[in-house]
């Protein structure tokens, strides 16, 4: 009784990892149909909710140094939500925080260099992680 009551504690257990298996599985490959939509910059900028939709890269080329500022988003985006930017100049790239928002970590604003790609994921309460390739 007690091998029977063990080996059908396995086989649940097996179906529910299977499961979620098979719904992660059917989510990864239903995203890999979306595409990027390009957005070219080439002046400061104070991005919008446009800005922030998903699947959304930014490409900032210009003749001089640019700043892009990540604005106030209160309840109009999900905790989650990224924002990717990609330096295509040799000038200099700031992502910085408008009044009330913060960037950790603050001293990494800085993009690297032309061809640097980061990531900022929305942590909720104004805050931003910013995630890729700083100084």
């Amino acid at each position: 009784m007690l091998v029977n009551q063990s080996a059908n504690k396995l086989l649940i257990n097996l179906k529910n990892e299977y499961d979620a298996i098979l719904r992660l599985s059917s989510y990864a490959i239903a995203n890999m149909a979306n595409e990027y939509a390009i957005k070219y910059y080439n002046d400061h900028r104070t991005l919008s909710s446009d800005d922030m939709t998903s699947f959304t890269m930014i490409l900032v080329n210009g003749a001089k140094p640019i700043n892009i500022t990540m604005p106030k988003v209160g309840d109009s985006i999900k905790i989650g939500r990224c924002v990717n930017i990609g330096q295509e100049t040799e000038n200099t790239v700031t992502v910085r925080a408008a009044i009330g928002v913060s960037i950790n970590p603050a001293d990494g604003c800085v993009m690297r260099r032309s061809g640097s790609f980061v990531t900022l994921v929305y942590e909720g309460g104004e805050r931003w992680r910013l995630i890729g390739e700083l100084p």
